[in-house]
């Protein structure tokens, strides 16, 4: 529906039944077509209990109704084996509060016949992202004195890790190829008048080559009396890694780091 100019069941029907804006009326005999279709639903939210969402086939445009069995008012039970276009659409409203909270939701499958298997995550958006190898995608986690601790585990299902993690702050390549590597750092500095200077980086390190400093493979300065109280710094760019490498960011200063969950990340990918 979203792809309509005007996103409208009516407008819709109009397309298919070939009835012209100056013609008769849309009502419920307009949607009689997309109603009979076999093996199909269309719901709309009656309400919410507790952590259920419950869902209604009767309203009075016409336009919901269900050929498939309703459990407990939130669950479309399939009759027939066959592929299956599924969708939702959930609005959410935070203007109540001040602070945005996460929220998460998805579509689930389960089979009863298995009672043993847990309910699947149908709509996985983030699959084909983790499953690509020689990759990683993080999420800051703490700040440890020098050290800024990423977590490959988090609700969304976006963070993830194909690589080894040393020491809470060090992606291992595992394989010699060229590779896109990028962080982000969000700094917030309305705790002060003057806003300070910072220096953040990412880092290369060869352990099969002791003598050798990290490398600086990329950097920035950030901070002055005329920068803005809050900004993003972002690094990204591509370099070539040899198996073993360890690449890590680094930050002078991490009193002025906001830890604002998935505002900052740090992530490589194989080329």
């Amino acid at each position: 529906m979203c792809c309509l100019e005007d996103g409208s069941l009516a407008s819709l029907a109009r397309k298919v039944l070939k009835i012209g804006d100056s013609e008769k009326p849309i009502d419920k005999d307009s949607f009689s077509w997309w109603r009979e279709r076999p093996n199909s639903a269309h719901l709309y939210l009656k309400d919410w209990y507790r952590t259920q969402l419950h869902w209604t086939a009767s309203e009075e445009t016409g336009s919901a109704f269900s050929k498939l069995s309703i459990v407990d008012q939130n669950k479309l039970v399939i009759k027939k084996t066959a592929n299956y276009f599924v969708y939702a659409a959930v609005v959410f409203d935070f203007r109540t509060v001040t602070k945005v909270p996460q929220v998460y939701y998805n579509i689930t499958s389960f089979l009863p016949v298995l009672p043993h298997l847990q309910p699947f995550v149908l709509m996985d958006t983030f699959s084909w992202w983790r499953e690509r190898p020689n990759s990683a995608h993080l999420y800051l986690k703490d700040l440890y004195r020098t050290q800024l601790h990423w977590t490959a585990t988090e609700e969304t299902g976006s963070a993830f890790s194909k690589l080894s993690i040393v020491d809470q702050n060090k992606l291992v390549i595992k394989k010699t190829a060229n590779y896109f590597v990028y962080a982000a750092v969000v700094f917030d500095f309305r705790t002060v008048t003057k806003v300070p200077q910072v220096y953040y980086n990412i880092t290369s390190f060869l352990p099969v080559l002791p003598h050798l400093q990290p490398f600086v493979l990329m950097g920035k300065n950030g901070g002055s009396p005329f920068s803005e109280k809050r900004h993003t710094g972002y690094l990204c760019g591509i370099s070539k890694f040899y198996k073993g490498h360890q690449i890590s960011v680094s930050v002078n200063d991490h009193s002025f780091i906001d830890n604002t969950p998935y505002a900052n990340f740090f992530g490589i990918f194989r080329l």
